[in-house]
């Protein structure tokens, strides 16, 4: 049987197109920051949002997004804590109104009951 000759195998990142090869871990400049926060709130999906940033993947704005963004959002000021009150208030008939359109399909239990044993059944799920 002839040998044959076997050529090196290519390198990881030459298996890859440039599109989807892994891109290194940078820092973010605060530029990178602005667009990211920007597409975001503009409701932009993290990988939309990755293809204006060629350094980093949309696994990397996804993370940089929720672990450092979001918790440098800073303190809550006094009028925002009370937007957040008025907009809890006026949201909980939304809240009741779910869970008594839940309870419908349990007949004999009430909406408070329905939501309780949501909330157990989803916090085992967690564990």
């Amino acid at each position: 049987m002839p040998k044959v000759k076997s050529e090196p195998s290519p390198a990881p990142d030459e298996l890859h197109s440039s599109k989807r090869q892994r891109r290194s871990r940078e820092l973010w400049t605060p530029e990178e920051d602005a667009i990211l926060i920007r597409e975001r709130g503009a409701g932009k999906m993290f990988k939309e949002i990755a293809e204006l940033l060629p350094r980093h993947d949309y696994v990397a704005c996804k993370n940089h997004y929720f672990n450092s963004i979001q918790k440098k959002s800073g303190e809550w000021s006094t009028e925002e804590e009370a937007t957040l009150a008025t907009a809890l208030a006026e949201c909980e008939t939304l809240r009741r109104d779910y869970w008594k359109a839940v309870a419908k399909f349990l007949p004999g239990r009430t909406w408070q009951v329905v939501e309780k044993k949501a909330d157990e059944q989803m916090a085992k799920e967690k564990r």
